[in-house]
């Protein structure tokens, strides 16, 4: 296997050594600017630099977004994950205090507490003057409770502050920060203030985000939503990003989770295959408009400029089925193998030859047609009291079907419809759809597809005269047993 390291970050050698010592063939590229095109996916990348190309296995994102830090009248302060912050020398450390401020605008992350008192220590033992400013002190994270012991007998000045106020002299390039604690005032004077301030994507991170086309959440992360159960996994298969967190919490654990998800999808493909899909193309009926393309979070759809149509990546599919709906030529469905070897081909629930449909394919369950979920309801029927839709990895899952409600569970609530939705609306009093929380969906755009959707219809029936409640949607995860029964209590 190939690993390829991509980032400018000093923990790549320390990366590079885990995958040596599992018989890999480790390649590291620091500048992501080198980097011009990467296509496939797991066990088969291309990457096209300016001079090479690179075959990789499966590809290790080690550069980080900007930590931006603050900045006070003009006069900016520096940022807490300086490389260089140990290197610095003041004209006169013991008159010229070195301040480390945390949670001056919002709770700094784990990583920054890790790094500032590690920092701190450093400096306090080259007998700086040193002061370790925040609102929260942190024992959760492995070895953070050693890292204050460690500072603390350096010689670190800890203070734990209610309100700060920090004022700037750009002439003089002075900072001036009022402290209180609540019992006790403090005023420092000093011209080197470590600070954590706003996170921007930054030119390199944005750059080698795009490269690898990967969907970002709004924050501009990268990782996927459930970080504590998958630290390391992005949008694409194949691709894992070290996130500052992980690294300076647990690497080790990362670089496990890693070597652990990569091999396996390599060495047992099929173990790792979605429950539905992959996606099949309809070669005479793509018309090539890249609208898949544009639209899967997972880079599944890879353009085949031999043939002028997309061609799907199996091992890349996570089955969500985004695709088949924002498909405009119908060109695109979902593969699903049923108990009895047969293969069924869908999108949000596929009619068999003998009328059946497939709502449960990952359970291999089917049900005979029914008003309710028929596609074209029969009319003159007394609708039902409510149909709840969920996706396989929103708080739907806890649901079990109820006598007064129908339930349709989907992949991804990114293949959700208006269309399909008001046809749902023929046989039932009203429609609730419980997608995952914002920045929660695995598929990363999915739950915010599902609300727009509904969003739509609900206009339409505004505009008809008809009430927009009979659709409504809840943001719900695995987690929230009570909220969701209260969401149905109360939408029904």
């Amino acid at each position: 296997m190939k690993p390829l390291i991509i980032g400018n970050n000093k923990i790549n050698n320390r990366v590079s050594e885990y995958f040596t010592s599992k018989n890999m063939d480790v390649t590291i590229l620091s500048d992501v600017f080198q980097i011009r095109n990467i296509t496939g996916e797991i066990n088969d990348f291309t990457i096209q630099t300016k001079d090479i190309t690179i075959k990789s296995s499966f590809i290790i994102l080690t550069e980080q977004p900007t930590a931006k830090p603050l900045e006070i009248n003009g006069l900016i302060t520096k940022s807490i994950y300086d490389e260089n912050i140990t290197e610095y020398k003041p004209n006169n450390p013991k008159s010229e205090p070195t301040v480390f401020l945390l949670d001056y605008n919002d709770e700094s992350p784990n990583s920054a507490t890790i790094t500032a008192l590690e920092n701190a220590a450093t400096l306090a033992r080259k007998k700086h003057q040193v002061y370790y400013l925040a609102r929260f002190i942190r024992t959760a994270g492995p070895g953070i409770e050693e890292s204050y012991k460690t500072a603390r007998e350096a010689g670190v000045t800890f203070i734990k502050y209610n309100e700060t106020k920090i004022n700037a002299n750009p002439e003089n390039e002075t900072f001036t920060l009022n402290i209180s604690s609540g019992e006790q005032n403090l005023e420092i004077n000093t011209k080197t203030v470590y600070s954590t301030g706003s996170w921007e994507t930054g030119e390199s991170f944005s750059y080698i985000a795009k490269k690898l086309n990967l969907t970002p959440n709004k924050l501009g992360y990268v990782t996927e939503d459930m970080y504590y159960l998958t630290p390391t996994l992005t949008s694409r298969k194949g691709v894992y990003h070290l996130t500052r967190d992980l690294i300076a919490e647990r690497l080790e654990e990362g670089l496990d989770h890693i070597f652990t998800h990569a091999t396996s999808i390599i060495k047992y493909p099929e173990q790792d295959a979605p429950t539905n899909g992959p996606a099949v193309i309809d070669e005479k009926k793509c018309v090539f408009c890249f609208n898949c393309h544009r639209a899967c979070p997972h880079t599944a759809l890879q353009p085949d400029y031999t043939k002028n149509r997309m061609h799907p990546l199996n091992l890349a599919c996570a089955g969500c089925g985004i695709c088949v709906t924002i498909c405009p030529a119908n060109a695109l469905s979902l593969e699903t193998r049923q108990g009895d070897g047969s293969i069924a081909r869908q999108g949000d629930g596929s009619r068999q030859g003998d009328g059946s449909i497939v709502l449960f394919p990952h359970e291999n369950k089917t049900i005979e047609p029914s008003p309710c979920l028929a596609d074209e309801p029969s009319p003159g029927l007394e609708p039902s009291p409510c149909l709840i839709i969920f996706c396989e990895n929103s708080g739907g899952s806890l649901i079990e079907n109820q006598e007064k409600n129908n339930t349709l569970s989907i992949p991804c609530g990114g293949s959700i419809e208006a269309g399909k939705l008001s046809k749902h609306l023929l046989s039932h009093e009203k429609i609730l759809i419980i997608t995952c929380p914002d920045d929660s969906c695995r598929h990363f755009t999915g739950n915010k597809q599902a609300c727009k959707q509904a969003s739509h219809l609900q206009e339409i029936l505004t505009s008809a005269g008809l009430p927009p409640d009979r659709i409504q949607t809840a943001k719900i995860s695995p987690g929230m047993p009570k909220i969701l029964q209260e969401e149905i209590s109360m939408s029904f």
